[in-house]
């Protein structure tokens, strides 16, 4: 918010959080005869006497009804008192009486946009703009207003015009940062977040925002010391303490691991009975040992932000549908994800946007991340038959894009994932919405009707536990494509730094999913194969550090534990895995991506099944590739089958084979066989739709659909 009479600087009020607050723009008024009482008031104001500061302003106005500074201070005091339908009646009052006033404007643009009316901030803050250009506050105003209202490309620009006016302007440098995580542009926000903590070294926020960042892009040894320096500043911050814990996973620090998630339960615990959103998100909840019913409750929080953040753009769209098909007879098939490239989700559906039958679907893909320019993202786009990029469109345009385009069944790949923009889906811009692949759990939001799984990672008894209707496809809800390339020639073992004559078992998985659990079963099982390694793909060197350590704790030799060679090509990636023997499942958080890259590459996987939908993948993969046997009962036989298949040539070399042979003739490869699946799946939403029936649980059984309450 501004006031007119100080130099313009960020020391008084915002409005909200972020909203700068300013002194008057270069367009000068003419002179006040209420100068007296208006600084007097402001005075108070300055001095955080907002009430009395009201009483003063009000007195002056008796004698000077038509005096537009006075009604704007008094707007200024109204605000700070939570007085925000009179401080409107006041900025709009100076208004009246002086239409072009910048500063007036501005405030009532700031002031419409913090009561969550951002779409009626445009107009007074485009305005405050055109009579003063030169006015960083109000560029800055209408950077915030357009980033609530998912306009990303307008917010970016505004914040851009407001650093360029004031380059010391450290909050829109901050938010600027922000914006360009939506956008994923992670080296403009990098750049914007160190802009602003150089700016102010000691704003916490501004320095867990840059250590989230790096948490995002995978620069986890630069996110430690950043997260910390936010904590120290502020230990109450919220989001510092998941981040915290979240660090120590990444980097397998587990000295304290149990208690900092019994107090990181305690004060999600704290945010939910206030109403608030988790400090932990859904993603983060579901590495944790916790019960279906906490990743439930975390979930929804996230949802109902995201359903109060799209309030602003829902007023601006006003959806209507129809309860037949298109005149072709055609169902449209949505897709929107932005990972539709070289990214697990891209190499997974790579081929099946093409396999659709086009007699009876039509596929449309809508993209808001990044163009990589990979192989996967060229036969995404080529096997569509629309594929938008809609990464510059508003979050409203997008939806009314989706809408306009006649969508059907929209499909969201990217749940409560990386820079998703669940606020879209939010907007209902499709009659059925449902979430697949991407996030492997329930999204805790009432906008979306189902979530396409299998009866092994959700088995029908466990329905309670989502918000969404489950849809199951049996064997498994993963698909896999069928044409993945496999480099021809196999690196050797020393070039991997593997030994030539020991067993390799293979745990190639993200770091977060290693635990202690898991890591003691898999020391005591190289206890028992003598010489045998273990060879794991970590992105974070203090990750291999701590587990080498953990090794030496548990009676192994560390070197026993080899970290694999990062390999840009993902086809050398997948020929390498023929130098192991066996693949061990992480057992809370599965591999997902990584276990069908083994199994495709030849490698069987061993899997430990766990409660939750992410710890039931392994088997579910498992199952559509014909090899239940691999299945674990329980730890104790995860270590005994992996002890019997690391000593066993001839069973080793048997499960080999049949992988090898029912590779091409399995479920788990036969991608055109998927999409028949999810085309049956389809269509029993929109007919269950077209009868105007709730969603309810649906199962597929055989070529037919069958339907249960």
């Amino acid at each position: 918010m501004n006031e007119e009479s100080k130099p313009r600087s960020d020391d008084l009020n915002s409005l909200p959080p972020n909203v700068a607050a300013s002194p008057a723009p270069k367009k000068s008024l003419p002179p006040d005869p209420a100068a007296e009482e208006n600084a007097r008031g402001l005075a108070l104001f300055a001095k955080g006497e907002y009430s009395a500061a009201a009483a003063v302003f009000r007195d002056a106005l008796a004698r000077y009804p038509d005096n537009a500074r006075l009604h704007n201070n008094l707007g200024l005091a109204l605000h700070k008192a939570a007085k925000l339908e009179d401080a409107e009646k006041s900025f709009r009052h100076a208004l009246k009486l002086q239409p072009e006033y910048p500063i007036a404007l501005n405030n009532l643009g700031s002031l419409l946009h913090g009561m969550q009316r951002s779409e009626d901030s445009i107009v007074p803050l485009r305005e405050a703009m055109r009579l003063d250009p030169n006015y960083p506050e109000a560029h800055f105003n209408l950077g915030n207003a357009l980033h609530a209202l998912g306009d990303l490309t307008g917010a970016s620009a505004s914040l851009r015009e407001a650093v360029r006016l004031r380059p010391e302007y450290v909050k829109a440098h901050h938010q600027l940062g922000l914006v360009y995580m939506g956008m994923n542009q992670p080296p403009r926000a990098v750049a914007s977040f160190e802009a602003a903590v150089k700016l102010k070294p000691d704003w916490a926020e501004a320095w867990l925002s840059l250590g989230t960042l790096l948490l995002q892009v995978g620069e986890w040894v630069q996110a430690r010391p950043v997260v910390e320096r936010a904590l120290a500043l502020k230990q109450d911050l919220p989001g510092a303490q998941a981040y915290r814990v979240m660090l120590n996973d990444m980097q397998c620090q587990w000295k304290t691991r149990t208690g900092d998630w019994d107090a990181l339960w305690q004060t999600t615990l704290r945010e939910l009975a206030e109403g608030k959103t988790t400090s932990v998100g859904p993603f983060q909840s579901l590495t944790a040992p916790w019960p279906a019913e906490r990743h439930l409750r975390i979930a929804r929080s996230h949802a109902e932000a995201i359903l109060r953040r799209s309030e602003p753009p829902r007023r601006g769209v006003n959806f209507g549908y129809r309860r037949e098909r298109a005149r072709d007879g055609r169902l449209r098939i949505g897709y929107i994800s932005g990972d539709l490239r070289a990214h697990p989700v891209g190499y997974l559906t790579r081929s099946l946007f093409g396999l659709h039958d086009r007699k009876s679907f039509n596929i449309f893909c809508y993209s808001h991340g990044p163009d990589d320019g990979s192989a996967q993202r060229r036969d995404i786009v080529r096997g569509c038959d629309i594929f938008r990029d809609i990464g510059a469109l508003s979050v409203a345009d997008a939806a009314r894009q989706i809408h306009a385009d006649g969508i059907d069944v929209l499909v969201e790949l990217m749940g409560h994932t990386g820079q998703t923009r669940l606020g879209i889906a939010a907007l209902r811009p499709a009659p059925v919405q449902a979430v697949w692949l991407g996030y492997a759990g329930t999204l805790g939001a009432e906008f979306i009707d189902y979530l396409i799984a299998d009866p092994c990672v959700l088995p029908p008894d466990r329905a309670a536990d989502f918000v969404e209707k489950p849809v199951l496809l049996p064997p498994s809800y993963i698909v896999a494509d069928h044409q993945r390339p496999i480099a021809e020639n196999v690196p050797t073992r020393a070039a991997e730094g593997l030994p030539d004559d020991a067993f390799v078992f293979c745990a190639f998985a993200n770091s977060y999913k290693v635990e202690p659990v898991i890591f003691g079963a898999w020391m005591r099982i190289l206890r028992q194969v003598p010489g045998s390694v273990l060879w794991v793909n970590l992105k974070d060197p203090a990750a291999l550090q701590n587990l080498q350590n953990e090794a030496s704790a548990a009676g192994v030799a560390p070197e026993r534990l080899v970290a694999a060679n990062w390999a840009p090509d993902n086809a050398v990636h997948l020929a390498r895995h023929r130098l192991a023997g066996l693949f061990l499942d992480t057992h809370f958080y599965n591999a997902h991506t990584g276990a069908v890259d083994a199994l495709w590459a030849g490698l069987p996987v061993l899997s430990w099944p766990g409660e939750s939908m992410v710890s039931r993948a392994g088997a579910s993969l498992l199952t559509a590739a014909g090899l239940p046997e691999l299945i674990a009962k329980d730890c104790a036989d995860y270590e005994r089958m992996a002890v019997r298949i690391a000593t066993d040539a001839v069973a080793l070399q048997s499960l080999k084979a049949r992988l090898a042979e029912h590779r091409r003739s399995c479920a788990l490869f036969d991608t055109a066989g998927f999409a028949r699946k999810l085309e049956r799946a389809y269509a029993a939403m929109w007919e269950n739709y077209a009868a105007g029936k709730p969603a309810h649980l649906i199962e597929l059984h055989g070529a037919q659909a069958g339907f249960s309450r």
